[in-house]
Formats: structure tokens, sequence, C-alpha cells
């Protein structure tokens, strides 16, 4: 987990599971951030709760999640009501590549 500003924007890159281990979500100051710990192992489930760490801990208004999954597309569908009640006003979900990339609005689909 690396955290990087640019401007007003704050980067989440998020931890992975190798070899069945989680390696630990780390601030770009090398400090751990717990909350975002845990064992669960589909990748998709783990958006929800980094999504759900961005909106609440640091107030994100705008979240862009880049995967080409449509299960991550229904699971942060399910969960964008939540989010929005959390204070999240646009949520999008960068879908496809090159000339078919597309940006899928999942705050209006909800």
């Amino acid at each position: 987990m690396r955290l990087r500003t640019f401007g007003n924007a704050t980067i989440i890159v998020s931890s992975v599971v190798c070899d069945d281990e989680v390696l630990p979500a780390i601030s770009l100051g090398g400090e751990e951030i717990p909350s975002l710990l845990n064992w669960i192992e589909e990748a998709d489930a783990r958006l929800v709760v980094h999504v759900e760490w961005a909106v609440r801990v640091k107030q994100c208004k705008r979240v862009v999640i880049v995967s080409n999954d449509t299960d991550t597309f229904a699971i942060l569908l399910h969960y964008t009501p939540y989010f929005q009640a959390l204070g999240l006003e646009e949520m999008w979900q960068q879908y496809g590549t090159g000339e078919k990339r597309r940006m899928l609005p999942l705050h209006q689909a909800a």
C-alpha cells in the first residue's frame, strides 16, 4: 500500500496476496496501515475494504478503480450506496484497453 498525493488527488496502491501471505499495506512514508491488512484472498472483495478506508478515513470524494473484471463492477456496484452514505460522490471503473478503454460510472449506475 502506497499513498501518493498529486495536487488534491490521493493515489492508493493496495496490498497484495503473494503465496498465501498478505504483503503489508505501507504508506509512502513507510508506515503500516493496519486497517487495510486482511486475509481476503479475492482481490474484488479486498477492493471494498480499500475503497471504504479511502472514503471514511481519507475522505475521498472520487475513486477510480482500474480493473477489467466484471466481478469488480458487480461487487462495487453493490456497495456504492454505502460508500455514498459515507460521502463518496463519484466512483469510476476503468475497463478495457487501448481504444476500447471505458470509464464506467458506478455512482450513476447505482
